[in-house]
């Protein structure tokens, strides 16, 4: 035994026995403790993140639809689409000496689609074909605007 681990000596009670007890039930319940709080913050902030990218991603399908219903009226005689079917549909264009292929206007990821009953909510307020969704993850709705050209709302 060393000089210092004798506590008649003036040696440390808690120095002797963290190194000749090991871990003690308590500081076992502290260090799970500490992992589950650790594990929380972990689970919340990657929630966020998540929830973040979703936003995003619908916010700039929205932007892309955007600049498609100008594509759209620019190629189409000045109208305006009046479904996601048509600003994503290739279309022909017999109006020349030739026919030729016009691109869509607007080419879904391949992880987006068209709701094409759109029964999943939020189901849009208009006519069916008027919803993008990526999974449950997040929903583009396309209104259309009197005289104008149509409007798209993202929904979580």
């Amino acid at each position: 035994m060393e000089p210092d681990d004798n506590p008649t000596n003036g040696g440390d009670d808690a120095a002797v026995q963290f190194r000749r007890g090991g871990l003690t039930p308590f500081r076992i319940v502290m260090s799970i403790l500490l992992i589950g709080v650790v594990w929380s913050v972990t689970v919340v902030s990657l929630d966020r993140f998540v929830t973040t990218g979703r936003k995003s991603a619908c916010d700039l399908s929205a932007d892309a639809a955007s600049i498609a219903i100008h594509i759209y009226f620019a190629t189409n005689a000045n109208t305006y689409p009046i479904n996601f079917t048509e600003l994503t549909a290739e279309r022909i264009d017999t109006t020349g000496a030739e026919t030729a292929a016009i691109p869509a206007a607007l080419l879904l990821p391949a992880n987006v689609a068209l709701n094409v009953v759109a029964t999943v909510p939020p189901a849009p307020a208009a006519q069916a074909y008027m919803q993008l969704s990526s999974g449950s993850s997040w929903y583009l709705t396309m209104a259309l605007v009197s005289g104008g050209a149509p409007t798209f709302t993202c929904s979580p």
